[in-house]
């Protein structure tokens, strides 16, 4: 049944996606999950990654005007701000930014009906990150945690709104996502007495240089959480191109 699906959908994709996300290069996954969801019910998710490049032929020439990579006008003529995410949002929206309807429809997948078109767009909600690289001064400081919140809530399976902790804070529990962060191990206790407050919380980060210490928390939270340690230097969770990691 599955193998079927994923033939139909397969077989159909350069009609049932429009035109204006076709041409992005979309592959199946990101292209058509939103119309999956919609004919054949589910909650599929999928993160789209792409570089920010404007061709070779727009970079140099813009090289040739003193602009480079970084630079406003060098980005915003890059192919995930200027084609990618604009046509993913008016997938998801059925419109264009200045109000403008999509026009057309998408075909049906085999054996499901459809008449989905394009201006109804979807029930979906989709967020743009840019991946930067941190002051490793600041992270050392614990001033970074914002910058990996979008992270977290990734691990936690993109579920409800997104939030950013305010100043200061011993833990950050969102209201809308089941997870929640302990950033100051002392405060643990009145933290799981928070916890005990949402039934649906399911993922807790603890920020913990010790393993013993995350080992005990982890024990006293009990089976019912999923539970990640975070170092005080966050760094050491998220940091790429080492020497360890390139070694192996």
């Amino acid at each position: 049944m599955g193998r079927q699906i994923f033939q139909s959908i397969n077989a159909g994709l350069r009609g049932a996606v429009p035109r204006h996300t076709r041409e992005a290069g979309l592959p199946c996954a990101e292209g058509i999950g939103p119309l999956i969801n919609a004919q054949l019910g589910g909650s599929r998710r999928c993160i789209l990654v792409s570089n920010n490049e404007p061709g070779e032929k727009v970079a140099r020439k813009l090289a040739r005007e003193g602009i480079f990579p970084g630079d406003p006008n060098f980005e915003n003529v890059g192919v995930a701000e200027r084609v990618m995410w604009p046509r993913v949002k008016y997938s998801i929206n059925g419109k264009r930014d200045d109000g403008t309807a999509l026009q057309g429809k998408y075909l049906e997948l085999k054996g499901y009906s459809s008449g989905f078109s394009w201006s109804s767009g979807f029930s979906e909600n989709i967020e743009y990150f840019r991946l930067n690289f941190l002051d490793p001064n600041e992270v050392a400081r614990g001033d970074a945690l914002n910058a990996i919140i979008p992270i977290l809530w990734m691990m936690a399976g993109c579920r409800g709104e997104r939030e950013n902790p305010g100043p200061a804070s011993k833990w950050f529990i969102p209201k809308r996502s089941p997870f929640a962060v302990l950033i100051d191990e002392k405060q643990f206790r009145a933290f799981r007495a928070k916890l005990a407050a949402r039934s649906d919380i399911d993922r807790v980060f603890l920020v913990t240089d010790s393993e013993e210490n995350f080992a005990s928390m982890r024990r006293e939270l009990g089976r019912g959480f999923e539970c990640v340690q975070l170092y005080k230097s966050y760094l050491e969770n998220f940091r790429i191109n080492t020497l360890d990691t390139l070694s192996r």
